[in-house]
């Protein structure tokens, strides 16, 4: 068996994903956004072992960072500091809705 045909245990999956959690890798999977996984062992199992192509994770994470774009992209260049948001944040959004006064003050208890 080649190195790209290995099946990859849920561990090193975890590993080769960037350490993305069990449970987002398994919603990324029914959208179509991540590889697949299929049963190892025996199929009729109801809680068997699981794996991954290692081709295809490899693939995915190559796709990944081809769409991030070059290193440093989303850096401003005068700073190297990456670009701040634009628009209201925090406290102000409450205030501009009105909502400001209806937020309960939280009192610290001594």
């Amino acid at each position: 068996m080649s190195d790209e045909d290995e099946i990859v245990l849920e561990a090193e999956c975890k590993k080769i994903s960037g350490g993305l959690h069990q449970t987002t890798r398994w919603r990324l999977e029914q959208k179509g956004l991540f590889p697949r996984r299929f049963k190892v062992g025996n199929p009729d199992a109801p809680n068997g072992r699981v794996g991954w192509s290692r081709s295809e994770l490899r693939a995915w994470r190559e796709e990944r960072m081809a769409r991030r774009g070059p290193p440093g992209a989303a850096l401003d260049q005068s700073s190297g500091k990456r670009p701040r948001r634009t628009g209201r944040t925090g406290p102000e959004i409450c205030q501009a809705s009105g909502n400001a006064a209806q937020r309960p003050v939280l009192e610290r208890r001594t």
